[in-house]
């Protein structure tokens, strides 16, 4: 049943795509991109790992997409800041669709291209992301900021169930090429949807030079990490949080594996696998937050959430062994539901309370340049885990993983958690 509250967002949430259509060419840009981007991971991760076999490769898939974060990230938002929004919106949403319609066109004659077309999209998505964000503020009164932002969040949420669904039963029926080529139309429509919207540039404002605001991006974090080392209520929610990201990542890129190697189908239908596992966490999400309502019971809901997710993966290693295909379906489709179940009761009791304990003066340096630390933290245990499966399998990087997040639970209890629990 639908609480008075919720629906009164819902209400409200419909009169702002009523009343302001140019954040609804916004939104409706919005929605296309985020299917297309996390449509094409899933379509690259299955096509490179069918040429290869590799998970090795697929992991230098993730390193494609990660490099322009790394060197572009800081540079592009400071140029957002200088251009027209309307722009760059318009550019990156077309030159994004070429890409993807050249790929199309191309893709047979080179295995490794993936590496090259990630890393274009990725770039182009260094300036579309920063500048849509600072769109929202410039079509939307103050008073529907919250609005126009749960409305992102819903989407970025929904598109990732949606076009991990489509994205592998297009490829399964139609084939690769007709996907990409979809895929590729979807963008061209964020684009003619992005020149519907007003200029979108600010009047001239005394701005840093770039170099003195990579100085500063680069002081703050640097800043922000001595702040969270010397602050144990800082330092281990951040920690949790960020391990488990990096946990993340090693699943998403090994999905083929786990798909073709536990669950027995083929590797092309890797992106099904995610729909349980958003499933739990889309739950989770719902019932997590009426649970935290203090410290004691916030570190109560994490440890036995790293319990379950322990015991699920390390189900999964042992899922192959049941020969029968329909019941280690069901079973690895529950498993996987408990691991994105538990997986949201780890990371939003972590984040709640580092919310809580965090100065507000220190809310840009811990959580601004939270993705940044965790792009270059994942790195080393992504390529690692990737060899790992390469030589062993990816029972291995999962046995590892269920041990790891035990361990983390052992060394939590040990240490009193930070000092929260006497």
């Amino acid at each position: 049943m639908i609480s008075p509250n919720n629906l009164k967002i819902m209400q409200d949430n419909l009169n702002l795509l009523k009343t302001n259509k140019s954040f609804g060419f916004l939104w409706a840009s919005q929605i296309l991109s985020q299917l297309t981007v996390n449509g094409m991971n899933f379509l690259l991760l299955i096509r490179l790992f069918a040429e290869t076999s590799s998970t090795m490769a697929v992991s230098m898939l993730w390193l494609s997409y990660s490099l322009p974060v790394i060197f572009l990230g800081p540079i592009a938002s400071s140029l957002v800041d200088r251009t027209n929004k309307r722009q760059l919106l318009v550019i990156t949403n077309l030159f994004q669709a070429i890409t993807v319609f050249f790929y199309a066109l191309t893709f047979g004659n080179y295995t490794f291209l993936p590496f090259l077309v990630a890393m274009v999209y990725s770039t182009l998505n260094q300036f579309y992301l920063p500048a849509e964000s600072a769109s929202i503020p410039l079509i939307t009164k103050k008073e529907h900021f919250s609005n126009a932002n749960s409305l992102f969040l819903l989407t970025q949420q929904g598109a990732l169930v949606i076009s991990a669904a489509l994205a592998t039963s297009l490829n399964h029926l139609l084939g690769f090429r007709v996907a990409l080529f979809i895929c590729a139309g979807m963008l061209f429509l964020a684009f003619i949807s992005t020149l519907q919207l007003p200029s979108l540039k600010l009047a001239p404002a005394k701005l840093p030079k770039v170099e003195e605001s990579l100085e500063k991006f680069f002081l703050s974090i640097f800043d922000g990490v001595r702040f969270i080392i010397a602050n144990k209520l800082i330092f281990y929610p951040i920690t949790l949080i960020i391990v488990m990201q990096i946990m993340l990542s090693i699943i998403t890129v090994s999905l083929p594996q786990i798909t073709q190697e536990i669950m027995g189908l083929p590797a092309t239908l890797a992106g099904l696998i995610i729909v349980p596992t958003v499933t739990g966490s889309l739950l989770g999400a719902l019932f997590v937050p009426k649970l935290i309502k203090d410290v004691g019971r916030k570190i109560w809901i994490i440890k036995k959430a790293l319990i379950v997710l322990s015991l699920a993966v390390l189900s999964l290693v042992f899922l192959p062994f049941i020969h029968y295909a329909n019941l280690r379906l069901v079973i690895g489709s529950l498993l996987v539901f408990l691991v994105g179940g538990s997986y949201i009761g780890i990371v939003i009791p972590a984040q709640t309370f580092l919310q809580e304990q965090t100065p507000k003066a220190y809310f840009g340096r811990v959580f601004g340049n939270l993705w940044f630390l965790v792009t270059i933290l994942t790195i080393i245990p992504l390529v690692t885990a990737g060899a790992l499966a390469e030589i062993f399998s990816i029972r291995v990087v999962l046995l590892m993983l269920s041990i790891g997040t035990l361990t983390i639970c052992l060394w939590g209890k040990r240490t009193n958690w930070g000092g929260f629990v006497k």
